[in-house]
């Protein structure tokens, strides 16, 4: 019938895709760190590592045939200098491509280096035959990591970028706006949903209202109130 009424020239408007349900990731915490890699192999460290260490969406570093963003390139990786330069693979039509520099530590960099020989052609990583879900749940039974928390709030491998965001807020003393540069984001709404970090805890000094004649006079009217006058009088 669609086809019909397009052969006659009548324009026909496919109906609006339903949005689905947006995933509400978490981020990991240090001790499931710890367990996630303490049972990662080597492969599966060094791509979960660089994930967290930069932020990087999987489709920046993971080549595949189903994307047109072009992953992360040898040619990209700045050894001496520590720096990689991620693309961003999240454009919306008509925004420039977004490049970060990130920096990563010497001893990541020289784990990353030398995997990076092993890997035939011009990308760090090579396109995968397992999905990265299946992999990372994989890792998450084998570590005894609970994916899903009491809030329903999820870990994935895109619990990183999270991770990642966390711990870049911690260390920029909780600026969001720094924060939302260092990540790429067009908008400070779009970091707000990466941003995990707690704001920094602290108590007020009530001393000056604690002392002995506030206490006097604290109970001065508990006791005129128990006596049946009133504590206005």
């Amino acid at each position: 019938m669609v086809r019909m009424l397009k052969r006659n020239g009548l324009l026909v408007l496919k109906p609006p895709l339903k949005r689905g349900r947006r995933t509400r990731h978490r981020a990991f915490s240090r001790d499931e760190l710890k367990l996630f890699f303490a049972h990662c192999g080597e492969d599966q460290r060094i791509l979960f590592m660089t994930m967290l260490a930069t932020g990087a969406r999987p489709a920046e570093l993971i080549p595949s045939e189903r994307s047109q963003h072009t992953a992360l390139l040898k040619s990209e990786v700045d050894a001496e200098s520590g720096i990689i330069t991620i693309r961003g693979a999240k454009l919306k039509p008509g925004q420039e491509e977004v490049i970060r520099k990130v920096k990563i530590t010497e001893s990541l960099m020289e784990d990353f280096v030398v995997y990076a020989r092993t890997i035939r052609g011009p990308h760090v990583f090579p396109s995968r035959n397992e999905s990265l879900k299946r992999t990372f749940e994989r890792i998450l039974k084998r570590a005894a990591i609970d994916k899903v928390d009491l809030l329903g709030k999820k870990l994935t491998a895109h619990s990183f970028r999270h991770t990642y965001c966390t711990l870049v807020a911690e260390a920029l003393g909780y600026n969001p706006f720094v924060v939302k540069a260092t990540l790429g984001h067009s908008q400070i709404s779009t970091t707000s949903r990466y941003y995990h970090a707690a704001a920094p805890v602290m108590a007020i000094d009530l001393s000056d209202y604690m002392g002995n004649e506030a206490g006097e006079y604290g109970q001065a009217l508990w006791t005129k109130e128990a006596a049946g006058g009133s504590a206005a009088s």
